[in-house]
């Protein structure tokens, strides 16, 4: 008989998944900000900035509803890691130039209005976000890893385990 995770062992895939619905809610919540900071990352190209941006908003829509419906899911759990990382990424690019417009990820604007301290606070939210997604990953692991240590039942009868 297989044993259901702890329930905390989900927090950490619920958290990460409900702050990147949080993310796609305040890009299209205030797209004037997100679409600066898309110019900006694309090199003021507009066709693709508006294909970043459906990309961004999508993979934090479908990623953040599987992450709270599946936390434990190991695939789940190594896209929203990789996304966390990509998304950090950018933001280290945003932070290293003093001339980059705020991030628009998660609405850090309403908290501060110059740029920098904002892409800052985003860099700070990431790396919490990104132990939160790599906890999320070892507690799907471990669950995946107890589903299948389980013997089966031809092994415990002492018989193939060629089923």
């Amino acid at each position: 008989m297989t044993r259901a995770p702890p329930a905390h062992s989900k927090i950490p895939g619920i958290v990460c998944g409900a702050v990147l619905l949080a993310a796609a809610a305040a890009k299209i919540a205030d797209p004037d900000a997100f679409r600066a900071t898309l110019l900006y990352l694309a090199g003021d190209r507009e066709a693709l900035a508006a294909t970043f941006g459906v990309i961004a908003i999508g993979s934090e829509l479908v990623t953040g509803l599987v992450l709270v419906a599946a936390p434990l899911s190991r695939v789940v759990a190594v896209g929203g890691l990789g996304l966390l990382i990509v998304y950090t990424a950018v933001v280290i690019r945003l932070v290293i130039d003093p001339a980059a417009p705020a991030c628009a990820c998660t609405g850090e604007k309403f908290l501060v209005k110059e740029a920098q301290t904002a892409n800052w606070i985003a860099l700070g939210r990431n790396v919490l976000l990104l132990l939160l997604a790599a906890w999320n990953l070892r507690s799907a692991s471990g669950s995946s890893a107890a589903r299948h240590s389980m013997p089966l039942p031809a092994q415990e009868a002492g018989g193939s385990h060629w089923i």
